[in-house]
């Protein structure tokens, strides 16, 4: 199993991997929790 990889939360081990996001051309596994705190904030997503 792989873990969460939040680049703003370091340190989540969750197993519970809730989709992917592209960081720097990097595939980083989120968990639901994180994912929940993510999409709450004002995050800008482009190219």
């Amino acid at each position: 199993m792989e873990n969460c990889k939040n680049p703003w939360k370091d340190g989540c081990q969750s197993e519970n991997i809730k989709l992917y996001i592209l960081v720097e051309g990097e595939k980083l596994p989120i968990c639901k929790h994180c994912w929940s705190g993510i999409a709450e904030q004002k995050k800008e997503w482009g190219n």
